[in-house]
């Protein structure tokens, strides 16, 4: 039987190579994100700041494969904004679909996955971790899943779900490009300061949200590893 996987976000550069990933190595996979993702055999639409949305992806979810074997939280936004001039729209914005809106995926999953067990993998950030400047609600936010993150791994051990976190560095995206071409990040400076010379790829990424999903992780429960090429050991970096 294939095992079945939902990846929020996965419309995005992240989203879609972890989808590719999963479908690589024989999963179901329900592509879910704001528009429906194209080129998929199965996909939903979800917006993960409301309730009803996800409650009604995962059921319909469930409906048709009978079962949810994966959770892949991978939906997130961003403001860079200095604190003074971040809004508090921005910020309830980054919160509700960054962290609230795992909550809600989580929430929406429960029941189905304690039926069987299975997996939940949380796309966190470096930036839970080490904190650069104008980026204030995102880092809250991914701060505050890694929390959320051994709180789940912990409630749900006994029901045999594994919650990990997969924390990136700078991923090398369209994201990245665009501030980049705006002036906003200078993409040569970040490469120097990381160890290993490079910037993450979607790939690096999607290979760990893979192994974390699988057999092979069975005991790997409330951890966040971090795929960011020696970014969060070096004391140079920030």
């Amino acid at each position: 039987m294939s095992r079945v996987a939902i990846v929020t976000g996965a419309a995005g550069g992240l989203g879609t190579a972890i989808c590719d990933e999963l479908e690589g190595e024989g999963w179901i996979v329900v592509a879910a994100d704001l528009t429906e993702p194209e080129a998929r055999r199965f996909a939903t639409t979800i917006d993960v700041t409301d309730p009803r949305s996800v409650d009604l992806a995962v059921t319909s979810s469930v409906e048709r494969h009978g079962r949810i074997d994966l959770l892949v939280n991978s939906a997130g936004i961003g403001y860079l904004e200095p604190i003074q001039s971040l809004t508090e729209e921005q910020w309830t914005a980054v919160i509700d679909v960054n962290l609230t809106g795992a909550f809600r995926c989580l929430r929406a999953a429960a029941a189905p996955m304690t039926r069987h067990g299975g997996a939940v993998v949380n796309i966190s950030s470096i930036t839970g971790l080490r904190a650069p400047a104008r980026r204030a609600a995102y880092v809250a936010s991914k701060a505050g899943l890694d929390g959320l993150t051994r709180a789940a791994a912990v409630e749900w051990a006994p029901h045999g779900i594994r919650v990990n976190g997969v924390a990136p560095g700078w991923i090398d995206g369209p994201a990245l490009r665009a501030n980049a071409a705006a002036g906003r990040i200078d993409v040569a400076a970040i490469e120097s300061r990381i160890p290993m010379g490079r910037l993450v790829g979607a790939a690096d990424v999607a290979k760990l949200v893979r192994f974390l999903g699988s057999d092979e992780a069975e005991h790997i429960t409330g951890q966040v590893i971090y795929v960011d090429g020696g970014m969060s050991a070096a004391l140079d970096v920030w």
